[in-house]
């Protein structure tokens, strides 16, 4: 962690946020129908219509998840918060690509790290106790937030986290279900996404308490760093 991150860092806690999968290849393309022998020929066209359109609704909600994400890294940043990207390989490692169009690391103060299994612990454990003893070393204790896609592996990885000791939630509105092709963008819920959230809190013991709201992890964060008498009110600006 640089300097700059240490001293934006308020006196006692360090938020971690961890952005998964937020990259080019998990936006995937329309599956081609074609001349699929299995699909009576009269069928074809107009399955392929419905296909292209759930492609691009992906796509559309994507591209919002991306603008959200970026918004709320880019403040969380100037909070004393530290970002670590974890980007994630497709099954025998075919990439999934650089981070997604329209947002961008600081390269002197993020993290990265990289994962085959859904959960972003599992071969990144040694990653995260390093986290946790620069943060002690710090005299902090660590918070780690965590949101990106695809819903399901934002909970794996939480209750990995959660069950090894680490203080985690989930952003619960910067995150989506991969195959959602209906649910409104600005609203970016449903019915899958809130049910799998509501387990994470089961299967952690924390019930609602393992989520938040980006706007009120903004808020903690702000009273967080207003707690350090040396941070500059220009940082606090939004």
């Amino acid at each position: 962690m640089s300097n700059e991150m240490k001293n934006l860092s308020s006196s006692n806690v360090q938020t971690v946020v961890l952005v998964l999968n937020m990259q080019e290849g998990m936006c995937k393309e329309s599956k081609q129908i074609g001349n699929d022998s299995s699909i009576p020929k009269d069928n074809r066209q107009w399955l392929q219509r419905k296909e292209n359109e759930a492609a691009e609704n992906r796509k559309g909600f994507f591209n919002d998840l991306a603008e959200d994400i970026q918004g709320f890294l880019n403040k969380m940043r100037n909070y004393g918060a530290h970002i670590v990207w974890g980007l994630s390989d497709e099954k025998f490692n075919e990439r999934l690509g650089n981070i997604y169009h329209g947002m961008s690391a600081n390269e002197k103060m993020d993290s990265f790290l990289t994962k085959t299994d859904e959960s972003a612990y599992k071969e990144n454990v040694e990653f995260f106790e390093k986290l946790k003893r620069d943060a002690e070393a710090d005299g902090k204790t660590l918070e780690i937030k965590v949101c990106g896609s695809w819903v399901d592996c934002v909970a794996d990885t939480v209750i990995d986290l959660s069950k090894a000791g680490y203080d985690v939630q989930i952003v619960r509105n910067l995150v989506l279900h991969g195959s959602e092709t209906s649910v409104s963008s600005n609203q970016r819920k449903s019915a899958y996404t809130g049910f799998i959230i509501e387990r994470t809190g089961e299967d952690t013991g924390k019930g609602t308490k393992i989520s938040e709201t980006a706007g009120g992890i903004l808020a903690e964060q702000r009273n967080i760093v207003c707690q350090n008498s040396s941070f500059s009110m220009f940082h606090l600006l939004d």
